[in-house]
């Protein structure tokens, strides 16, 4: 939808004060980024030439695309783009990204870049975006001629930089190291080959699983076929569904033998049909037929996991609600059911036990009090964001008044998280959890909540069926 002019003028003013001059009309941002609505309301009205108030905002933030602005209750912030000065950044959720994403930027200070990496500068983290043209469309504001570098995310993530994602299709991080940005040329040439970099965590997977299923040998395949047989086929979804792990399949059949070519038909994140063709894949037949069953198994797994993700995605769409995944994972396959969970549209909650603080009852009991615990979290937690489950509105209203800045709804009515809403007023964001299905998330996230978590995404997701036809042997 594009916004009429007058909304367009409000978003850059908008944009001016949320993300660029907040201390200079007054506003002291919170550790996200929020501010009163009603004081922007009151800022926007006193510029006569905007004529706008309160129902323009409130336009903008739902119209504008991509996703510039948030509400949170009675508070607002920009989503992201910040060169706003604070002790510390804006907080954001930490998440894995995908294989690849992309930056552009001007010619000259491409040398720099291989040398020093990307840092945030004016800015309070440097942005990258999913697709090519997006980061081509973002750095046409600075140059008509952008330079778009590949960064490799995931390599970048295994190695300990974090990502952050405050819409779907934009990603945050305080630097990136050279290590992982590819220059122009090195783009060009990946590009042209397709090829993914997946984190070390999830190779890892790809071995053990391949490691586990051959052994010291595949001794049917060794045993009939031709050591200089060669083979071609094709990987076809049986299924509709929301396809993920075609860059996991693609390692599991190279991590057998090199010269596999595999060469994608759609990406990672589309919908696919039933009978429709998802990959070629070609090579050493020895290859093809040892780690066909791995990459199959990882294929269908990961599409399984997207294809439920994206149902429940769907069925909260329109609402504030965000959609996320938890630790019910397959045991060993934590970042490979994290990243399709992502691939279907949802976003990561904790990536383990140590990146997040989340104070349940258990720890409430042995601390001897709510209290107690966060008092003890503040001071061992390194300044990691603390979460607290809340199991009535009592605990919603002590958690309130302890300051705490997320909320974990267990088990709650919709009715009772409508009141969980009212009570904090933006003061905390809300995490609605247990028992959630696709029949009663809208229901859910209509309450008002910010985040839905469901285990369900990767505890009982079913396997989207696909299989190997093989168009050719030598």
């Amino acid at each position: 939808m594009h916004m009429p002019l007058n909304l367009i003028r409000l978003s850059k003013f908008m944009s001016l004060v949320l993300r660029h001059r907040a201390q200079a009309f007054g506003l002291t941002p919170d550790a996200e980024g929020f501010v009163p609505l009603k004081t922007l309301v009151a800022i926007v009205e006193k510029n006569i030439r905007l004529q706008a108030g309160r129902a323009e905002i409130v336009a903008v933030v739902e119209h504008g695309q991509p996703k510039r602005f948030e509400l949170r209750g009675e508070l607002i912030r920009a989503t992201y783009g910040h060169s706003l000065k604070s002790e510390a950044p804006i907080r954001y959720p930490v998440v894995i990204p995908p294989p690849t994403l992309f930056h552009g930027t001007h010619p000259q200070a491409v040398p720099d870049i291989r040398v020093s990496g990307l840092y945030a500068m004016q800015r309070q983290y440097v942005h990258l975006s999913t697709t090519m043209e997006r980061a081509r469309e973002v750095s046409r504001r600075r140059t008509r001629t952008p330079v778009i570098l590949i960064i490799r995310a995931q390599a970048a993530h295994a190695a300990g930089i974090v990502f952050h994602s405050p819409e779907p299709k934009h990603f945050l991080a305080r630097a990136i190291p050279p290590e992982f940005i590819l220059s122009p040329r090195q783009t060009m040439t990946a590009l042209s080959e397709a090829v993914e970099t997946l984190p070390r965590e999830i190779i890892t997977c790809i071995e053990r699983a391949l490691e586990e299923d051959i052994g010291p040998g595949d001794v049917t395949t060794n045993s009939i076929i031709a050591p200089e047989a060669v083979m071609s086929g094709q990987i076809i979804a049986k299924q509709s569904g929301v396809v993920a792990g075609l860059e996991v399949a693609r390692a599991a059949f190279q991590k057998v033998d090199e010269r596999v070519s595999f060469n994608a038909r759609v990406a990672d994140g589309a919908r696919v049909e039933n009978r429709q063709t998802l990959a070629t894949v070609s090579g050493p037949a020895r290859a093809l037929l040892t780690a066909e069953r791995t990459a199959l198994n990882f294929l269908g797994r990961m599409s399984g996991i997207a294809t439920l993700t994206r149902r429940f995605v769907d069925a909260a769409a329109g609402t504030r609600a965000v959609i996320l995944d938890t630790r019910k994972t397959a045991p060993g396959l934590r970042a490979v059911d994290k990243l399709a969970a992502r691939i279907g549209g949802g976003q990561n909650h904790r990536i383990g036990l140590y990146d997040m603080i989340l104070i349940k009852d258990n720890h409430i009991d042995q601390a001897g009090s709510l209290a107690e615990a966060v008092r003890r979290a503040r001071i061992h937690g390194d300044g990691l964001e603390i979460e607290v489950e809340a199991r009535s509105l009592a605990d919603v209203r002590a958690a309130l008044e302890l300051g705490i800045g997320r909320i974990l709804l267990d088990n709650m009515t919709p009715e009772i998280m409508r009141e969980a809403v009212r009570l904090s007023a933006g003061r905390a964001r809300l995490e609605a959890s247990g028992n959630v299905t696709v029949e009663n998330v809208r229901q859910i996230a209509e309450a008002g909540v910010d985040y839905i978590s469901v285990g369900a995404l990767t505890h009982s997701a079913k396997v989207l069926d696909v299989s190997f036809l093989w168009t050719e042997a030598k």
